[in-house]
């Protein structure tokens, strides 16, 4: 029996700049890395940097049409918030943002076929690798920001 994916996702705000990151794992050990810098479109900061995280992973298995086989993709997350939004729907309504968030979640996961598991990590060694490598490329960006002034 096939094992579902698994994504570790992070992201984090320092000095007017985003960094967020995915690793994903499917059941054949194959394994897809990202981690990317850009300024952030809302005041959510830390929140969109997370949130970036999950819907670019979920592009990612989309892009490169990844199967689930056993219909379950597994996300793990740091910031509760990510899960919190997708099933509460007063934080929804509170802005247009978490909506839309909310909108190409659900989408995806349909293209996807698949059921996205929310799983609360900590202390994790996937995922503080994905921290690391999110806060050295945060860090290196904001380094070449200065020095271009």
């Amino acid at each position: 029996m096939d094992r579902p994916i698994e994504i570790y996702v992070d992201g984090a705000f320092k000095g007017g700049l985003i960094a967020y990151g995915y690793v994903i794992h499917n059941s054949d050990c194959s394994k897809a890395i990202d981690v990317q810098v850009k300024r952030p479109t809302t005041h959510f900061q830390n929140v969109e940097a997370e949130i970036t995280a999950v819907l670019e992973a979920l592009r990612h298995i989309y892009r490169n049409y990844w199967t689930t086989n056993t219909g379950k993709i597994i996300l793990y997350y740091d910031l509760n918030l990510i899960k919190d939004i997708i099933y509460n729907r007063k934080l929804q309504l509170k802005n247009p943002y978490y909506e839309n968030y909310v909108t190409e979640f659900r989408t995806l996961e349909e293209h996807l076929k698949c059921e996205v598991i929310f799983k609360k990590v900590t202390n994790n060694p996937i995922h503080n690798y994905i921290d690391e490598e999110i806060r050295k490329k945060l860090n290196s960006s904001l380094k070449n920001k200065l020095q271009s002034l």
